[in-house]
């Protein structure tokens, strides 16, 4: 604790000057200067929006009767609350919301003297908001048309939408949602959507969007072809599977018939003679659908093989047994037997889950994931038929535990306020889990915590922290990865408060500072002092 003597005090005075004899005082000296006039003042809108600025406009200025330098004071008021903040000519259209009452009242000063003041004020007034509304690009009959809406509203009001629907100009007054559902639409038709956004007080501008509604291509599930082993002397017949027009439009078919993935013959006809094809050759069919307007996707059958003896297989299975999603699997196929003593043939069908996902010899882990059943069928084939297919023993695939990559804490030389956290980059699990992390926080080696946060009361200075974070994602804990040693530092001292006493000195008074103080760490605290007068 120090003190101030009086005589460093200083004390400003403005008082009229009075002469004295040491007798009898003289009358006073006024003070020859004259306060400035009132200015004539306004606000530059009278119902200004929450976009614009508020802004003084003098209409007069403030006339000085000494001709001296005029400078102005403003005091603005928020519906009758005094803003302390805004000392400008402006009020930044940031501080202003819907509904506010802004007043202003400016005070003239010449430098010594303040004039007579001078008001204005103005109500801020609602926005109507504006919209946006988009419908896709194309549709068609299969699709729900969807428009979407959005708005802005200068006052942050809610804004809500009302939907009005029209179909080749129609009105469709029983649709007043975002949404027409695709069984009311049909193609070549042009909806329109009306959309008015309300803010709650007023409604915007109605802005629109159309879409004309297009065709949709047929399709066809499947084609099969018989007899599946056939010989010259047959005709073969192509069974188109799955037909579908979702517009009801009346389908035709284009067969185009393959001889050894030569085109033989294409089409209407679903038929193919004997004479286009030999024994050992290869024939398929592919059907194109089309509704009048546009074809359908091509579909293609199995091939099927004419008068050839189909070789045998004895066994199928998966390798390696335990799969990952990092494994690669392999199907693996023994027992090769051909009556024609043909060279060895297989084809491969993977399936993941019953869903066929590749047709190699073998399949990466891209295809499947931890949980998935994997299954391989292979079907022995000459070149020229297929035998009985061979299904291998399904594999699960197991789970691969979660990697992380750094752990880093909040700070390396935290105080005994701080509490210290941690960031964690890099996590990764193969299986698309959810990565969850156990947290073990050591102090000078002994675990004090594991949250995912350090509080300042279990650590003081000189410490050390480590920090491990270990990944797991609901099945396996992954490798811990460690975050650098923090060393905990002193924390400085906080004057909490200061006090001078008398509250009221005069001139003969002796002030003296009290202060309180703390320290995290409790370390002793000693005080510099730094007064100032005025």
């Amino acid at each position: 604790m120090r003190t101030l003597l009086p005589s460093s005090l200083l004390l400003l005075l403005a008082a009229a000057c009075t002469p004295s004899d040491g007798t009898k005082d003289a009358a006073p000296v006024p003070d020859p200067n004259e306060a400035p006039g009132a200015p004539q003042v306004a606000l530059n809108a009278a119902s200004p929006a929450t976009d614009a600025d508020l802004v003084v406009v003098f209409l007069a200025q403030s006339a000085d009767p000494d001709g001296d330098d005029v400078s102005y004071r403003y005091t603005w008021f928020q519906d009758g609350a005094v803003r302390t903040d805004l000392t400008t000519d402006t009020v930044p259209a940031s501080e202003t919301s819907k509904g506010q009452i802004w007043r202003v009242v400016v005070t003239p000063n010449d430098g010594a003297l303040d004039g007579p003041v001078a008001e204005a004020s103005a109500t801020v007034v609602n926005t109507p908001p504006v919209a946006q509304v988009s419908l896709p690009a194309s549709a068609v009959t299969t699709d729900d048309l969807v428009a979407t809406a959005s708005a802005t509203d200068l006052d942050d009001d809610a804004v809500a939408f009302t939907y009005a629907w029209s179909r080749d100009g129609a009105a469709q007054g029983d649709v007043t949602t975002s949404t027409v559902p695709a069984a009311r639409t049909a193609h070549g038709e042009v909806w329109t959507v009306t959309v008015t956004p309300n803010d709650g007080e007023a409604n915007g501008e109605a802005v629109t969007a159309s879409v004309t509604v297009g065709n949709t291509a047929p399709s066809v599930a499947g084609v099969t072809i018989t007899p599946t082993e056939p010989r010259t002397d047959d005709t073969l017949v192509a069974t188109v599977e799955g037909a579908a027009d979702v517009d009801g439009d009346d389908l035709s078919f284009t067969y185009d018939w393959y001889v050894d993935d030569t085109l033989v013959q294409s089409g209407a006809d679903d038929t193919l003679s004997g004479s286009f094809f030999a024994k050992h050759q290869f024939v398929r069919v592919e059907v194109v659908p089309d509704d009048g307007m546009d074809p359908g996707a091509r579909v293609g059958s199995e091939d099927v093989l004419v008068a050839n003896t189909a070789p045998h297989g004895t066994s199928a299975s998966i390798s390696p047994g335990t799969l990952v999603e990092a494994s690669t699997a392999t199907c693996v196929t023994a027992g090769w037997t051909d009556a024609d003593g043909d060279a060895e043939g297989w084809t491969y069908e993977w399936r993941v889950n019953g869903v066929t996902v590749g047709t190699a010899s073998t399949l990466d882990g891209s295809n499947f994931s931890k949980g998935d059943v994997v299954s391989c069928v292979a079907t022995p084939t000459d070149s020229e038929a297929s035998g009985p297919a061979l299904t291998a023993s399904s594999v699960r695939v197991a789970n691969t535990a979660p990697t992380l990559a750094s752990v880093a804490l909040s700070t390396t030389a935290p105080t005994e306020s701080d509490t210290v956290s941690v960031t964690v980059s890099g996590a990764s699990d193969a299986d698309g889990d959810t990565v969850s992390y156990q947290y073990a926080w050591r102090v000078n080696g002994t675990l004090v915590g594991t949250s995912s946060t350090l509080s300042p009361s279990r650590f003081a200075k000189g410490n050390t922290i480590d920090l491990t974070v270990t990944p797991y994602d609901g099945t396996d804990l992954g490798a811990a990865v460690s975050a650098s040693t923090a060393i905990v530092a002193d924390s400085p001292p906080v004057v909490t408060s200061v006090s001078l006493t008398p509250s009221t000195p005069t001139t003969n008074s002796v002030l003296t500072a009290s202060a309180t103080t703390t320290d995290a760490d409790s370390d002793s605290v000693s005080l510099r002092y730094a007064w100032s007068v005025n």
